[in-house]
């Protein structure tokens, strides 16, 4: 029988504690008084041992009790031939897991993995069942199982090695969770051969970044067979800085007022701390006089704020003075101001601020992303180029005529409406437009005020207001609307109510455009919505629904897909390196972002672009603590047993481990321990019940 934790033997010591309380025994305190002793003989008293053990039973449960947990604590189990010792009789199974992410770029340290990994597989011996997997944000496999079996090691080094020259590190994040269940249930899929399954080992392959990603370990339960042992690439010099750019903000006036910040994150491990941030040209060469110097201790990260573009299409932002030039590039594209076209159907004027078009026209400022073009129009022209031209549609008055056809032809084309009908007659007109009948509407106006009160916050046009400090809409006081039994609209859908349980905002679908249809205006003879807080952002929120702007594109991470306008109807990609790919027709997302940089779509309704990142963990070079995967359940093999792998190639305890899990013969030193515990409590107290009641003693 052998021990994996031999130490915990000394506790079989303690059995010296149950003999020293048997030895101790107390004077009884009992006192007999007797009379005169005058007429009594003396005689010589005898000589007794003064300590002497009683109750033997009791002394030998005691001991056995200890000696019984001392030995569960120490994890025995039975040895079991080794594959070593009984030349192949068992079969060890290995997955050497080999990292390929983007901190794997650094100089040097690809070539070290390589020889790391020929060495593992050159160490194997011919009975042995090895794969190698290797993995950034995916994993993918370079030799199977079955692949390795009909393999010499020889042959089994220089397939790996081919396969791996033809895989060099990507620009991927490291998800070391995903790698190391990848590998781990690759061991366990494995067929066993119970009488001859030997250790199974996961040898990971890796600079072990910090940045690693590890969340995937969380839900998965690490398999009691299964050991990781840990082969750290070293690379020199230590440390490494890291560039990260900041959308500028979109409520700016113009372009050149947007400041462009970056960030610089410098790793724990980091011996420069100075270093220089500047515009770059496309081909990488700094802008003369556009470094801005940075201070960056080791473990911290700065903003940097640059000046202004030196000159038109610089969209490069580099980092100098690290020694690691993989991620210390940057991307901020120059923003293109979008024009959207407005229309508005109504005979209003526009510097009436009791009017409408008065508040619509203040609602849509121009900034450095969007220009809005605003167009006001009777319903009764018959020009419709107008009506062709606009992104959003907003109609007050009644159309009639050509115009009214066009609307529609435009409506169920694809476009949106929004209708504010100001009147009765209006809103009737506009009803009796949607296909309803127009005795479905009534005029109402409040004995003092109506508020908004149930809201469908899961529409796309509320759900920016969720949350709920931003959800209240009970402050808007409306004094007049149009009450317009939903029932009688075609598909109509209520978005929000009045307190008076009438509709506030309905949206009904129209071919395959959509009309939102609001039943109280936003100038002050209806409501106070145009001067609310909430007006603006509603707005907006009506024009993303309606597909008339686009949102914003954030950077996207290397490997993550980025979300394609339909809008648009791109048609091909521009990758960062010029190359040119064809999207399928109606493409809404483009999956093959495998290197940083710009990309441009182009379609032809416009261009869309999107800049992809490096991801931030990259940067964190320093050594992973492996504490952090012992937390999640990975079990590692300890520091002798590495020592020794590196050696020999094989993990001389991983054998131990897999027998000891399998036995567990701590759980029946553990149950005998209780019993033993049980009987002597039922031993002491049939003593105790026996003891003789003038000594007063007790075991």
């Amino acid at each position: 029988m052998s021990f994996l934790a031999p130490l915990f033997l000394a506790g079989i010591a303690a059995v010296a504690l149950p003999l020293l309380f048997h030895l101790a025994r107390r004077t009884p305190r009992a006192r007999l008084r007797f009379p005169s002793l005058m007429f009594l003989v003396p005689t010589t008293p005898r000589l007794t041992r003064r300590n002497r053990l009683e109750h033997w039973l009791l002394l030998a449960l005691r001991c056995l009790a200890l000696a019984l947990l001392a030995f569960g604590f120490a994890r025995p189990f039975l040895k079991e031939t080794d594959t070593a010792a009984d030349g192949g009789g068992r079969i060890r199974r290995q997955v050497v897991l080999v990292d390929r992410s983007a901190s794997l770029r650094r100089d040097g340290a690809w070539t070290a993995t390589l020889a790391r990994v020929d060495d593992l597989v050159r160490a194997a011996t011919p009975s042995d069942r090895m794969a190698v997997i290797a993995f950034t944000r995916t994993p993918v496999t370079v030799l199977t199982f079955a692949e390795g079996a009909s393999l010499t090691p020889a042959e089994r080094a220089a397939l790996v090695r081919q396969r791996l020259e033809r895989q060099p590190p990507g620009w991927e994040g490291t998800q070391l969770g995903q790698g190391l269940i990848a590998a781990a249930e690759a061991l366990t899929e494995e067929p066993v051969q119970v009488e001859r399954d030997g250790a199974r080992e996961v040898v990971l392959v890796s600079d072990l970044q910090s940045g690693a990603r590890l969340d995937a370990l969380q839900a998965f339960e690490w398999p009691a067979e299964v050991t990781v042992r840990l082969e750290a690439i070293e690379v020199r010099p230590a440390g490494n800085a890291g560039l990260q750019a900041v959308v500028p903000p979109a409520d700016q006036e113009t372009v050149d007022e947007a400041p462009v910040r970056v960030r610089v994150t410098n790793s724990a491990d980091a011996t420069v701390e100075r270093f220089q941030v500047g515009w770059a040209l496309r081909s990488g060469e700094p802008v003369p006089g556009g470094d801005v110097d940075a201070y960056v201790p080791a473990g911290q990260s700065r903003w940097v704020t640059l000046p202004r573009r030196p000159q038109a299409g610089l969209e490069r932002v580099t980092l100098r003075g690290d020694a690691h030039a993989f991620d210390n590039t940057t991307w901020v594209a120059e923003t293109e101001r979008e024009r959207v076209r407005v229309l508005y159907l109504g005979s209003e004027d526009p510097a009436d601020a009791r009017e409408p078009l008065y508040f619509l026209q203040r609602a849509l400022p121009a900034n450095a992303r969007r220009q809005f073009v605003l167009t006001a129009m009777r319903g009764d022209i018959m020009d419709t180029e107008p009506l062709v031209s606009a992104a959003w549609l907003v109609a007050g008055d009644a159309v009639a005529g050509a115009t009214a056809t066009a609307l529609r032809a435009e409506i169920e084309g694809g476009k949106s409406l929004l209708l504010v009908p100001k009147t009765l007659e209006a809103a009737r007109a506009w009803v009796t437009w949607l296909g309803g009948e127009p005795g479905a509407v009534r005029q109402e106006r409040a004995s003092r005020y109506a508020m908004w009160g149930e809201i469908d916050f899961r529409s796309s046009v509320f759900a920016p207001f969720a949350d709920p400090r931003f959800g209240d809409f009970t402050k808007i006081h409306v004094w007049a609307y149009r009450a317009i039994d939903p029932v009688a609209l075609p598909g109509a859908r209520v978005l929000a109510r009045f307190d008076t349980g009438d509709p506030a905002l309905l949206q009904i679908p129209l071919g395959r455009g959509t009309v939102w249809l609001l039943t109280s205006g936003w100038h002050p003879a209806d409501s106070q919505l145009g001067v609310s807080s909430k007006f603006v952002p509603l707005l907006w929120s009506l024009l993303e629904a309606s597909g008339a702007i686009r949102a914003d594109s954030p950077p996207a991470i290397v490997g993550e897909p980025v979300t394609l306008d339909p809008a648009l109807d791109l048609a091909q990609a521009i990758r960062p390196n010029g190359a040119i790919e064809a999207l399928t027709p109606g493409a809404t997302r483009f999956d093959r972002t495998h290197e940083p940089g710009l990309y441009r779509f182009v379609g032809r309704r416009g261009t869309q672009r999107v800049v992809v990142e490096l991801d931030p963990g990259e940067t964190r070079t320093e050594v992973l603590a492996p504490d952090e995967l012992e937390q999640r359940g990975v079990r590692l093999a300890t520091t002798a047993t590495a020592a020794k792998a590196d050696r020999t190639g094989v993990s001389p305890d991983a054998p131990a481990l897999v027998a000891e899990g399998r036995q567990k013969l701590w759980r029946w030193f553990l149950g005998a321990t209780l019993a033993v515990v049980l009987l002597e409590t039922l031993v002491a107290a049939r003593t105790r019940r026996a003891a003789s009641p003038v000594e007063g003693v007790t075991p």
